[in-house]
C-alpha cells in the first residue's frame, strides 16, 4: 500500500522543515529514505533521524537543489509500507539576518501512513 502526500511540502529558500512520520510494527520495520533512488545520505543541511517508533527527515536552510521527491519505505517480514513526500522550494535564501542570527522559519508535517496485515495474530500498523 502506498499513501502519497496530496499536496506538495513547499519552502522559501532558506527556510528549515522537519517530515515527521511515526510507525508501529512488529516486527521493527527497516526504515529507508530515499532521494532520486538513492538512499538519502546525512549532511549537514538534510538528514534522517530514526528512533524506535518515529522517523523524521529534516532540511535545514532548504536550497533549491533540495527539491526532489523523497521516498519512505518501512519494511519488514510482513509487508512493507510506503511514503513519497514532494518538496519544493521557491526563492533562493536571503542573506539577511537578524542581529542574534536567528533568521529561520521551520515547518514540521506529520502524514498518516496504514500498513495493516491480513492475518490478526501479526497485524502490523504504521501510522
Amino acid at each position: 500500500m502506498t499513501d502519497r502526500y496530496l499536496e506538495p511540502l513547499v519552502l522559501r529558500a532558506g527556510t528549515s522543515a522537519a517530515v515527521e512520520v511515526p510507525f508501529v510494527g512488529g516486527p521493527q520495520p527497516k526504515v529507508t529514505w530515499q532521494v532520486g533512488g538513492l538512499a538519502v545520505r546525512d549532511h549537514r543541511r538534510v538528514r534522517v533521524e530514526t528512533t524506535h517508533n518515529l522517523t523524521t527527515l529534516v532540511i535545514s536552510r532548504a536550497e533549491r537543489s533540495d527539491a526532489a521527491t523523497y521516498s519512505l519505505s518501512l519494511d519488514n517480514q510482513l509487508g512493507s509500507a510506503h511514503l513519497a513526500v514532494q518538496v519544493v522550494v521557491l526563492g533562493t535564501a536571503s542573506t539577511h539576518h537578524t542581529r542574534d542570527g536567528t533568521r529561520s522559519r521551520s515547518v514540521t508535517r506529520r502524514p498518516s501512513m496504514t500498513r495493516e496485515s491480513s492475518d490478526p495474530e501479526t497485524q502490523s500498523t504504521t501510522r
